[in-house]
């Protein structure tokens, strides 16, 4: 495992701002793995492996909002700005968690896509210069 970044653990109602911040500081944005996790959205310490970290990083630097995010989560582009971060976060513990279970339903490509999506929205919502 690749321990990419000790971000801390975030509440659910912090500003999607806060989490952006904490995300785009991360070398790949990614929430803790707990059932908690996938229920609330909160973002806390993160550990995935190094290939998958390595593709989401490459596939976040290509990522356009209209063309990817709809693949990622179906629905969340039309979502207001605010329940985008949290629910990606959702969805990525998801995946992460069936990853782990090595669960037959677990899709590798879905879960890079939805942790590309994640690094680029974190970083676009931290602003300018991330």
């Amino acid at each position: 495992m690749f321990d990419m970044h000790d971000a801390g653990a975030l509440a659910p109602q912090r500003p999607a701002g806060a989490i952006a911040e904490m995300i785009a500081g991360a070398v790949v944005a990614a929430p803790a793995t707990t059932a908690a996790t996938a229920a609330t959205g909160a973002i806390g310490p993160m550990a995935r492996p190094k290939p998958l970290a390595r593709a989401a990083r490459s596939a976040a630097r290509s990522y356009r909002r209209m063309r990817d995010l709809p693949g990622a989560v179906p629905g969340l582009a039309a979502a207001p700005e605010a329940e985008i971060l949290p629910r990606l976060a959702a969805a990525e513990a998801r995946c992460e968690i069936a990853r782990q279970a090595r669960a037959a339903g677990y899709r590798p490509a879905q879960h890079l896509q939805i942790l590309a999506a994640l690094l680029a929205e974190a970083r676009r919502a931290a602003g300018p210069g991330r």
